[in-house]
């Protein structure tokens, strides 16, 4: 991979986890759902189509938004919530949840992820309150480290190695862990396409991460 590949590669990753950290840590906001359907964004998504994960989840989308509503908003809203919020959670978001002992929040993961983010100066929003290990904060650290590598793509390569090294063990020590359970529990409960393609969607981008990744 050349260097103006593997810029575009970082790019396209950074756009993804930009756009799953709001997919699974926000409520569906009108606005950006309307943008979403009036972007045609799953006609260009940033990842190639050619992983059979990520053309299912272009196909549900994009028939999705075919007949997206605005009143269809409440479904989403209504989907979101049981599959992340309760108060029977379908779909845990949360790493110590899948893979402590006892699978309970705050635990040895929790403080795993916190020690990652404070390495490069970052803390949870919620701290103490909320545990550091939500998929949605842990995609934003995933997009945090493409956007810190990036700009150094050109003038400081040991400087992209060194974050891109980071990255690739917190993935290997983390997300890669659990991520792929908890999507297909998203997959296998979601009431609406629009999350059920999402999820399909994101095993694609862990699937191009990993590769990306490994070719280091």
């Amino acid at each position: 991979m050349n260097q103006i590949d593997y810029t575009e590669t970082l790019s396209s990753l950074l756009l993804t986890y930009g756009f799953f950290n709001k997919v699974f840590l926000e409520k569906p906001d009108k606005d950006f759902i309307f943008s979403l359907s009036e972007e045609n964004l799953f006609d260009e998504w940033p990842l190639a189509s050619d992983d059979q994960d990520t053309e299912t989840g272009i196909r549900l989308l994009k028939s999705y938004f075919d007949t997206w509503q605005e009143d269809h908003l409440q479904q989403l809203t209504t989907d979101f919530n049981q599959l992340f919020i309760g108060p029977e959670i379908k779909a845990i978001p949360y790493e110590s949840a899948w893979l402590s002992k006892e699978h309970l929040l705050f635990e040895e993961q929790t403080i795993e992820v916190r020690a990652f983010y404070k390495t490069f100066g970052l803390q949870a929003p919620n701290l103490n309150t909320e545990p550091d290990d939500h998929v949605g904060l842990e995609f934003a650290f995933m997009f945090h480290l493409l956007a810190e590598a990036l700009p150094f793509m050109e003038s400081d390569e040991k400087k992209v190695l060194e974050i891109i090294k980071a990255q690739k063990c917190f993935f290997t020590s983390h997300l890669i862990k659990w991520v792929p359970d908890f999507l297909k529990a998203v997959t296998e409960h979601a009431e609406t396409d629009f999350f059920k393609g999402v999820a399909l969607l994101c095993q694609g981008c862990l699937k191009k991460t990993e590769e990306v990744l490994n070719n280091l």
